[in-house]
């Protein structure tokens, strides 16, 4: 599975912009204890770009080593190499994007 390594100077975004529509679908499950607010002993709420982007190299890392989502909860195939491809390697890539997907 591929996963960039991107340029901190090429992101631009702004903790006001939003995740890609596909990432956001990507990460619902992990949404079930990082909701806002988190639920089941969670400490951070994975709901908007401006909760993701500051923890971004931690959920690459716990996403592909595989020890999050916590059962029962999964991701499928297409989750995982979605939410990987854009983190990027060590959270280097998650950039935001002006559009909400609502």
């Amino acid at each position: 599975m591929f996963e960039p390594i991107c340029d901190p100077a090429d992101d631009h975004s702004t903790l006001d912009m939003f995740l890609p529509c596909d990432v956001s679908t990507a990460l619902y499950a992990c949404r079930n204890c990082h909701a806002n607010p988190p639920v089941k002993g969670v400490f951070s709420s994975y709901v908007t770009f401006a909760d993701i982007k500051p923890n971004a190299a931690q959920i690459y890392g716990v996403i592909k080593s595989g020890t999050m989502p916590r059962p029962p909860y999964t991701l499928s195939a297409w989750q995982k190499a979605t939410a990987l491809k854009w983190l990027g390697m060590n959270g280097s890539c998650a950039i935001g994007t002006a559009k909400s997907c609502q």
